[in-house]
């Protein structure tokens, strides 16, 4: 792992423990809490490639995509299990395309999350998803893809506009590990998301 891919885990399970810290003492007391969360959102992710998708391109013609932005969608569910902790299902894509070159890049992940409700109206959290995350890269007819295995921890805050909904601005950072041996660093992504929650089957 990347000195840089280090400071981001260090620094965000650093943000992880302390929100653990203080949703366990706010679990102690009665909150009313949404049961579930679907959040749909709008995607920016800033990239950097699995070199053999970024050779292709090269390869044939194309421009190197090593570092390039995507745009796309996510969409996640959050089963919460108390005021404070839940686990979290997301599925994300984002796309590129330009001239002959395109790129596409799809995630399954899923994990903990953590929430502070201690106000009714700003609502910070915390989460640390894991799963598969697929690179596929095409110029003209011919393609690669890459799978391989992502951490995403990330954050962000839900404004409450009512009881059943609100406004989600979130930020990921995205540690991609490249799965063939002796392959090298692994790959830094970082993600801006923007969209709606839709909150439902309240509890206390």
């Amino acid at each position: 792992m990347s000195r840089t891919s280090m400071r981001v885990l260090t620094a965000f399970s650093s943000f992880l423990a302390l929100l653990l810290v203080s949703t366990a003492a706010a679990a102690q007391s009665t909150l009313r809490y949404p049961h579930r969360e679907t959040t749909v959102a709008w995607s920016v992710l800033g990239n950097s490639l699995p070199s053999e998708v970024s050779d292709l391109s090269v390869l044939l013609g194309g421009r190197a995509i090593n570092d390039t932005s995507t745009v796309g969608f996510s969409v996640a569910v959050s089963e919460n299990y108390g005021p404070s902790l839940g686990v979290t299902l997301e599925i994300g894509k984002t796309s590129f395309s330009e001239s002959i070159v395109g790129l596409e890049i799809w995630t399954v992940l899923a994990g903990p999350k953590f929430t502070l409700r201690r106000g009714n109206r700003v609502v910070p959290f915390a989460q640390f998803l894991v799963g598969p995350a697929h690179h596929n890269a095409s110029v003209l007819r011919a393609s690669a893809g890459d799978l391989n295995f992502a951490l995403q921890p990330g954050g962000g805050v839900d404004i409450v506009l009512s009881s059943a909904v609100a406004l989600r601005l979130g930020f990921d950072a995205r540690v991609v590990f490249d799965r063939r041996p002796f392959a090298g660093d692994s790959i830094n992504q970082f993600r801006f998301t923007t969209g709606f929650t839709y909150r439902s089957n309240f509890r206390f």
